[in-house]
């Protein structure tokens, strides 16, 4: 009889024990959640503020490419924004590379209007060899100076800035709208 009271009171014990420790295992796990939720919304308010972080400095940014371009461009720094958004929406060139490769132009000595026509065909030529947009303004800049320039590998020659227009177009006009729409394509 000893035994079985003993063996009613372990068992009773056990149980007591085993509901002593559901109770804690609860209360653990309760506050376990609430961590987890408190870091989870961390990580959330982190990626919230890097996210407008990135929004902030692209937008500065860009206030400093349309600044500088406003300086070397004067009047026509509204015409070459728009023609950078232009072929951002047509090439998928940003319009932040657009208007460097627009002031690269303007450092080299090109016009207001050289700029206009030579950037779409820069782009252009930047899609066909697979460099930015600011290496292919870089390979332009000879024509700019009268210099006789070569694109070997394209068989471009010219000896001036309309000739150099007159030839790219020929040659590589389109290139750029269309490795764009490529991109998007093949993305689908």
């Amino acid at each position: 009889m000893r035994s079985q009271i003993e063996i009613q009171l372990t068992t009773k014990g056990v149980a007591a024990v085993q509901n002593s420790l559901n109770q804690v295992l609860g209360t653990v796990k309760s506050w376990a959640g609430r961590l987890a939720g408190a870091f989870g919304l961390a990580f959330s308010f982190q990626a919230v503020a890097h996210a407008a972080a990135g929004a902030v400095k692209a937008a500065q940014e860009n206030a400093t490419a349309t600044a500088q371009l406003a300086a070397v461009a004067g009047q026509a720094t509204a015409a070459l924004q728009a023609k950078a958004d232009a072929l951002q929406r047509l090439t998928g060139f940003e319009d932040e590379e657009v208007m460097a490769a627009q002031r690269a132009l303007f450092a080299y000595g090109a016009t207001a209007e050289q700029v206009r026509r030579l950037t779409p065909l820069a782009a252009d030529l930047a899609a066909m060899l697979g460099v930015d947009l600011v290496g292919a303004v870089k390979l332009l800049r000879g024509a700019l100076d009268g210099q006789k320039i070569a694109l070997g590998r394209l068989n471009i020659e010219a000896q001036s800035f309309d000739e150099l227009v007159e030839v790219l177009t020929a040659r590589v006009r389109g290139q750029a709208e269309a490795a764009f729409r490529a991109k998007g394509a093949a993305a689908e």
